[in-house]
């Protein structure tokens, strides 16, 4: 038997090549189509979009392994296949390549083959690990993506990305690349695929996601751990009925695992979208347990809320299959849990700025995963872009001595942890700010912090002798005055509640 491995390369830089919300929509589903559709397209023999339930009815319909080629796995990025022929898996490579040349140029598609011995322990698992290294191998023979489209200096450049213009985009009468041309025209497919999922709340357009208030948010989402639970496979499947059965039953339970964390990644998705009773969202990407979203800014916290608990919630199932194909006793999670990047920016606020922030605030949750326990998000909110990057965002905002002035990462469950705190503390933050009353002082406690902790002392006692008699005022004033684990909320929630209908209200 033999072995194939064909994943994607460069995703990030793919995607993002360019700022246009239309391009990098359609550079994803180009993703996402080049090892799920076309892998199997490349099999049969014909063409066709599958949806979900339609690829995974496919997949485990195929015949016996070892009879014929047979797709393991074939999911955004990353398709898994076995044969006893290696010509056809040579094939099936060679089509999938040259489709995403001619389909989507600039995505980097490479495949390896390598020997799969089923009757050798692990063998699944050995073949997996050799097809890596060989896939590395064989990248380091194909030249940079960059050297695909060199724009010398006789050669007109892309409006959008700087790569040779091959294209003429007449409704806006400029040049561009045929990898822009090609992104643009995916845009349709992905629409399709995703629109049936959400629905009515599917914007028609990133702007009206944005009008709302003149502010959005870009959520990146994805779950922890994953990679290694993935990785670890071959350890938690029961391999007491022979080496054949044991990776015949490690393929089997590979392929069920995947394709439940896909469903539990889409249903939460789809969830959490119903759950905006006026949002809309607005998906970039979805695929594997991978999710980038564009919400109206006033329900992203909302909307990242109920897509980290829906997500938990479900990968109940993906855990079912964990325990249907591992031995007795393993020791596994009672749950899956998934971490988010909030970026809230103008509705001007170039999109891939606001992205790259989100995955660094994505970054930023999973500090606080507490070992994959635990769900979290962190929020951050843009009004100007003279520091674009998280790290200098944050130095920017210590105080002289020390004080942190914000409040993420935010743990979804109900407790804080020494790297975070609850998201139950930045809705009472929110709440104390509407009984605070005295704006004014408000501000001014915001403005003391900045300095240090003896100038928010000091605003503070000003604010409590302006609240005079008011118990509750006075218990509002108190808790935003106080300080967690060396980090202050009062600036999170001023500026959350700030934001058009005020993000996080509920």
């Amino acid at each position: 038997m033999f072995f194939a491995l064909v994943e994607t390369q460069g995703n990030q830089s793919y995607v993002f090549s360019t700022n246009r919300e239309k391009a990098i929509r359609g550079a994803s589903e180009l993703l996402f189509r080049s090892t799920t559709d076309w892998a199997i397209d490349a099999v049969v023999g014909t063409r066709a979009d599958r949806d979900f339930d339609e690829r995974a009815t496919w997949l485990r319909n195929q015949g016996p392994i070892g009879d014929g080629t047979t797709v393991v796995v074939a999911t955004s990025g990353r398709a898994v296949l076995v044969s006893d022929d290696p010509r056809h898996l040579e094939s099936i490579i060679g089509d999938v390549t040259r489709r995403a040349l001619r389909e989507a140029p600039g995505l980097m598609v490479a495949g390896s083959i390598v020997p799969l011995d089923l009757d050798a322990a692990k063998g699944f698992d050995s073949a997996f690990h050799r097809a890596r290294i060989r896939l590395s191998s064989n990248l380091t023979t194909i030249g940079p993506r960059g050297s695909r489209s060199v724009n010398l200096p006789m050669l007109r450049p892309c409006a959008e990305t700087g790569l040779a213009a091959s294209e003429v985009d007449r409704a806006k009468n400029r040049s561009v690349s045929y990898q822009f041309h090609a992104q643009i025209n995916a845009m349709s497919s992905s629409r399709s695929r995703l629109e049936s999922l959400v629905g009515d709340n599917f914007a028609s357009s990133v702007d009206e996601v944005a009008l709302e208030d003149n502010w959005r948010a870009v959520i990146h989402a994805d779950g922890n751990g994953i990679g290694r639970l993935f990785g670890a496979l071959s350890e938690l499947f029961d391999s007491s009925s022979g080496q054949r059965a044991a990776n015949l039953h490690h393929i089997e339970g590979y392929r069920e695992f995947s394709l439940a964390l896909e469903r539990a990644t889409e249903t939460a998705l789809v969830e959490a979208t119903a759950a905006l009773p006026d949002g809309k969202v607005m998906p970039i990407l979805l695929g594997g347990d991978d999710v980038i979203a564009q919400v109206s800014a006033h329900r992203a916290l909302d909307f990242a809320r109920s897509y980290l608990t829906a997500f938990e919630r479900h990968s109940i199932d993906p855990i079912g299959v964990l325990r249907k194909y591992s031995r007795p006793g393993s020791e596994l999670p009672e749950r899956l849990t998934s971490c988010a990047g909030v970026s809230i920016v103008k509705s001007h606020f170039p999109f891939s700025s606001a992205s790259d922030l989100a995955s660094e605030l994505l970054e930023s949750a999973k500090s606080a995963k507490d070992d994959g326990r635990s769900s979290a998000l962190d929020v951050h909110v843009t009004y100007d872009s003279t520091a674009s990057d998280l790290g200098s965002i944050r130095q920017s905002r210590i105080s002289a001595d020390g004080l942190k002035l914000w409040g993420g990462p935010y743990r979804v469950d109900a407790t804080s942890s020494p790297t975070a705190r609850s998201l139950a503390d930045l809705d009472t933050a929110l709440a104390s700010l509407g009984a605070a009353g005295a704006r004014s002082q408000i501000q001014q406690m915001k403005e003391a912090a900045r300095r240090d902790r003896a100038s928010l002392a000091a605003a503070t006692v000003n604010a409590l002798h302006v609240a005079g008699n008011d118990s509750g005022r006075v218990r509002a004033i108190e808790m935003l005055a106080t300080e967690t684990d060396g980090h202050l909320l009062l600036l999170d929630a001023l500026e959350l509640a700030d934001i058009g209908r005020k993000v996080g209200k509920r």
